[in-house]
C-alpha cells in the first residue's frame, strides 16, 4: 500500500512539474514587434531631444546609411534591438522600463538579457557607456539605489548574456525593471532578448518536492 502510494506521488509530481513548461518564461520581450517604437506597455524617463532609446537593427554609427556601419552590426535575434547612443561626455541618462510583470508566485526568477556596450574612440578605457538596472514594486514608486539590482560600467565588446538574481521583495504581483543606460562617448548601450525566467531546474524542484511530500520513515501505525 505504501509503495502503491510513493509510486502515485511520485507520477504525481513528475507530471506537475512538466505542465511547468509554459511557465518557464515569466517574460519576454526580442523588441521585433517594434521596430522603430517602444513595444507595447514599455515606456522611458528622462529623455531629451536625440538622448533617448531606439529600436532598430544593431548598435552606434555616426554613418547610419552605410550598411554594417553599426557597432555592432546587428540585434542578437532577429532584426529589432533596443540602443541608446547618444554621442556626449555629458553624462546624460535614460531609462527603458519594463511593462508590469507578475513573480508574486515565481521560484528563485531572473531576469536575463543580451547585452552590448563598446567603447568609443577616445583612447583605451576612456569612452564607453554604462548600464545600471533597477526595479520597484508600484507604478509611481522611485527608482533607488537601494532598488539597484546590476551595474555594467565596463566595455562589454560583443552581444554578452547577462544574468541577474532578483531578491525576494521583488516578488509582487507587479514588478517594473528599468535599463538606465549613461552615456560616456561610446558605441551605445544594446538590449536583446529580455527575459525573466524561473531560476530552479525542473529536477530540483522535483526533488523538493519529493522530499516534501514523501514520508520521512516507517509508519509507528
Amino acid at each position: 500500500m505504501m509503495a502503491s502510494r510513493i509510486v502515485y506521488t511520485i507520477l504525481f509530481l513528475i507530471g506537475f512539474i512538466n505542465s511547468l513548461t509554459a511557465q518557464d518564461t515569466l517574460f519576454y520581450e526580442n523588441f521585433d514587434n517594434s521596430p522603430g517604437s517602444k513595444p507595447f506597455g514599455w515606456t522611458t524617463e528622462l529623455e531629451s531631444g536625440d538622448s533617448k532609446w531606439q529600436f532598430l537593427d544593431g548598435g552606434g554609427t555616426k554613418n547610419p546609411d552605410i550598411p554594417g556601419s553599426r557597432r555592432p552590426s546587428s540585434a542578437y535575434s532577429g532584426t529589432v534591438n533596443a540602443l541608446y547612443f547618444f554621442e556626449s561626455l555629458g553624462g546624460e541618462e535614460v531609462a527603458l522600463v519594463t511593462p508590469p510583470i507578475d513573480l508574486e508566485f515565481a521560484i528563485r526568477p531572473e531576469l536575463r538579457l543580451m547585452h552590448v556596450q563598446r567603447e568609443g574612440n577616445l583612447g583605451f578605457g576612456a569612452a564607453h557607456d554604462e548600464l545600471r538596472i533597477y526595479y520597484k514594486t508600484h507604478f509611481d514608486s522611485a527608482w533607488t539605489e537601494i532598488r539597484k539590482i546590476a551595474a555594467f560600467t565596463d566595455e562589454v565588446y560583443d552581444w554578452t548574456e547577462q544574468i541577474v538574481q532578483l531578491p525576494g521583495e521583488a516578488f509582487v504581483p507587479e514588478c517594473y525593471f528599468a535599463f538606465k543606460a549613461k552615456t560616456n562617448y561610446g558605441w551605445g548601450i544594446g538590449i536583446d532578448d529580455v527575459r525573466v525566467v524561473w531560476g530552479v531546474k525542473k529536477w530540483l524542484l522535483l526533488l523538493h518536492l519529493l522530499t516534501l511530500s514523501l514520508p520521512s520513515g516507517p509508519s509507528s501505525g
